[in-house]
């Protein structure tokens, strides 16, 4: 859930300036974000000198009524309070052009992050449309195999259309590597999934089940296709290919088309296993958090001046520390 501005309040906001404990929501999780004060001890809860006050002493005569002792002083004095403001002005003038620089650098990487993504959705569709050139001319060769009644070339040729089909799968269902979120925050997917090597599988499968690549069983196919899809969307893309994956097809097609195996039967109540899940973070809480970042108010008064709000820089800090 995003964060908006005008949500959420920044210590300096509050009625009270204290330690405070923020919650948000990044990438699914619930992160506690713990805002200590790192004011030195002898300078918290000190108020300021009045307006008036800081006037009087500065348009003070100092001609008159004051031995010669008490002038030089009052000399001394506003010549190190004019030498702590010049110092505080350097300093605020330095701190305003780092600000100014961090904000074109997030500017310039956001550019960026919208061309690589833009870019990278032209290839993703570039590579979908050769992987749908690539199925229908298996299917042309499967169809070419099967008119010429050659076993060996039809085999091959279902093979071919079978990864085929699995090419055109992958590339629909891609992610692209960065995606940019609706506050503006870049994600990047850190997993790098290999190819898995099918060939000796489905070469064994469809030997198994010729009804797969027999024009009259179509129907067949068509339900095995369509169980493939369910199987992929319950389990993911690390599912398909393997053991469980076929022993799930060949039951339930027992269980749909019975009359198509005679006498051999399998449990179809057999359910495969699942995928081990990625760890899943609870949601945090002060004692036993595993995810908790601490900042100080310097850090949220820099978030605050470069229009960020707390979720978008513990997202940017976790993916750090990860």
């Amino acid at each position: 859930m995003a964060m908006d501005m005008e949500d959420f309040k920044f210590p300096d906001e509050e009625d009270e300036v204290k330690d405070a404990d923020i919650e948000v929501e990044v990438d699914g999780d619930d992160v506690e974000i713990v805002v200590e004060d790192d004011t030195p001890p002898e300078d918290r809860n000190v108020e300021p000198l009045p307006d008036e006050v800081k006037e009087e002493l500065e348009t003070a005569d100092t001609s008159k009524d004051y031995s010669k002792n008490v002038k030089d002083k009052f000399v001394k004095y506003k010549k190190a309070w004019h030498d702590e403001r010049r110092a505080k002005e350097a300093a605020f003038r330095e701190q305003q052009e780092a600000l100014n620089i961090a904000q074109k650098m997030l500017d310039e990487n956001k550019r960026l992050k919208e061309m690589l993504q833009s870019g990278e959705k032209e290839l993703i569709n570039t590579y979908q449309s050769s992987a749908e050139l690539e199925v229908d001319k298996a299917r042309q060769r499967y169809k070419d195999a099967y008119d010429s009644g050659d076993s060996e070339r039809l085999l091959e040729a279902q093979e071919e259309l079978f990864k085929a089909q699995l090419k055109l799968d992958k590339a629909k269902n891609f992610k692209p590597t960065v995606q940019i979120d609706e506050d503006g925050v870049q994600t990047t997917q850190k997993q790098v999934r290999q190819p898995a090597q099918r060939d000796s599988k489905v070469d064994d499968w469809v030997a198994e089940n010729p009804w797969f690549i027999d024009p009259t069983k179509l129907p067949m196919r068509k339900y095995a296709e369509g169980f493939h899809e369910t199987l992929e969307a319950t389990y993911g893309r690390n599912f398909v290919g393997t053991d469980d994956y076929y022993r799930s097809i060949d039951n339930e097609m027992r269980r749909r088309f019975p009359e198509e195996f005679g006498d051999k039967t399998t449990n179809a109540e057999e359910k495969p296993k699942r995928t081990k899940p990625s760890t899943v973070v609870a949601p945090a809480k002060r004692s036993t958090s595993s995810k908790q970042i601490v900042l100080s108010k310097t850090q949220m008064a820099t978030i605050k001046k470069l229009g960020l709000t707390p979720e978008q820089y513990a997202r940017e800090q976790l993916k750090l520390e990860a």
